[in-house]
């Protein structure tokens, strides 16, 4: 695998934050409410997305809310405010985490409340984001061109557009493993987007935003303890505390809302009859820039991998300890027992413990019962000793032997991954 990583990654990092999933599981109304039936886009709208596809962002963000004021069902519209409301809040996201990295350097200290506060800001913007791609995954009609690697954009903030931003969106290896030569087209493809799509990235957000959840439902203080040493004595645990049960809880609702949606994109993907310049194609299309084909095998277990990480958010299977345990390298004779019951270590938080006396017990001598020591610190109640066992590790351990035997690359099985989930 290479170590910078290809244009087909730096690809997925925008659009994969571009849908938030604020609703509960299993709701499809779009919040705003009084949005109306979809229609076709307007002039308005229209301006605005030629805004977008310049990279002109500040105006199509305008031109878009302009458009949705007279129209607010505006499906097109919707979307464009949504990408450009996106790049604005990662432009934010890149100054103040930027300052407080400075910070950091300079004081050799972590300022916990400044970063929930970015972390905060940058959730409420995701989820202005996903009130436009409610209403805009609503329309079946809904279609629009943008070529993502045509944008001139300072991306790293520089001061200058320069090789890394051209090349960050570029595709830099085709369909047979080769690097594409500078200047073929197929660098930067124009991709026909639909209403599939959204679905799609209303999926990655509300992944995306559980993790922010997850990350502001803890207290990080125990941080300063790890990274500067030299402050007191050496601690003998490090501990997560939880900081606000809800967000935790949030997190679950938000998984699972992503796991709807994504479900949702997989079939809207399987009905398409169209085959032209898509972002994810069915196994029958077979006009798409991004080298990687798919096959109705895929599918299939995309559609398990979502149906089994669902039912392990809702607890009615758990992740068995001693089936992940045989996922190494490494085979236990007495590997632990016992069952992570994930629904229930977000749905009923508690403090997450890593024990520095059991942890050096297991490194000085591994066993099955400091192994259980361990997960009993980490998940709490939430390890508990029996369960329905997920399918979820078997699907794991499927696709790990498929690597070891070279029937496919651990770089391609990670590039799917990416891709549809």
């Amino acid at each position: 695998m290479p170590t910078r990583p290809t244009g087909f990654f730096r690809l997925l990092w925008p659009l994969a934050l571009l849908g938030l999933a604020s609703c509960p599981p299993g709701a499809q109304e779009p919040s705003g409410g009084a949005a109306g039936p979809p229609g076709p886009p307007s002039a308005a709208a229209l301006q605005a997305l030629g805004e977008l596809q310049e990279g002109r962002f500040e105006e199509a963000y305008e031109a878009a809310g302009q458009a949705i004021d007279a129209a607010p069902s505006d499906a097109l519209a919707r979307v464009v405010r949504a990408v450009a409301g996106y790049r604005g809040a990662l432009g934010r996201l890149h100054v103040e985490a930027f300052m407080q990295i400075e910070r950091l350097d300079r004081e050799e200290r972590i300022d916990h409340e400044a970063w929930r506060g970015i972390f905060e800001r940058l959730e409420q913007a995701l989820g202005k984001i996903e009130d436009d791609l409610a209403v805009a995954a609503q329309d079946p009609a809904l279609a629009f061109d943008l070529c993502l690697a045509c944008w001139r954009v300072d991306w790293n903030r520089s001061g200058e557009i320069d090789e890394s931003d051209r090349l960050l969106f570029q595709i830099e290896v085709g369909a047979d493993g080769e690097p594409l030569p500078p200047g073929d087209p197929r660098r930067k493809p124009t991709f026909r987007f639909d209403t599939g799509d959204v679905w799609w990235a209303r999926a990655m957000i509300a992944f995306q935003r559980a993790v922010l959840q997850i990350g502001l439902g803890y207290s990080w203080t125990d941080l300063d303890r790890l990274l500067f040493e030299n402050r007191g004595p050496e601690p003998t645990e490090f501990r997560l505390r939880v900081r606000d049960a809800d967000r935790l809880r949030q997190a679950r609702d938000l998984l699972l809302a992503g796991l709807d949606h994504a479900e949702r994109a997989r079939k809207e993907y399987l009905a398409e009859t169209d085959d032209e310049r898509e972002w994810v194609p069915n196994p029958r299309q077979l006009d798409h820039p991004m080298p990687l084909p798919v096959d109705a095998a895929l599918y299939e277990t995309w559609g398990r991998i979502v149906g089994a990480v669902g039912r392990l958010l809702r607890s009615e299977e758990g992740l068995d300890v001693a089936e992940i345990a045989q996922l190494g390298d490494d085979r236990w004779d007495d590997p632990p027992r016992g069952f992570i019951d994930l629904g229930r270590f977000l749905s009923d938080p508690s403090d997450v413990v890593v024990n520095v006396e059991h942890v050096d017990a297991f490194d000085h001598e591994p066993s099955r019962e400091a192994a259980e020591q361990i997960l009993r610190d980490a998940f709490g109640a939430a390890y508990v000793p029996d369960m329905a066992p997920s399918s979820l590790v078997r699907e794991l351990m499927r696709i790990k032997n498929e690597i070891e035997t070279g029937s496919e690359s651990f770089e391609r099985k990670l590039r799917y991954l990416l891709w549809l989930n």
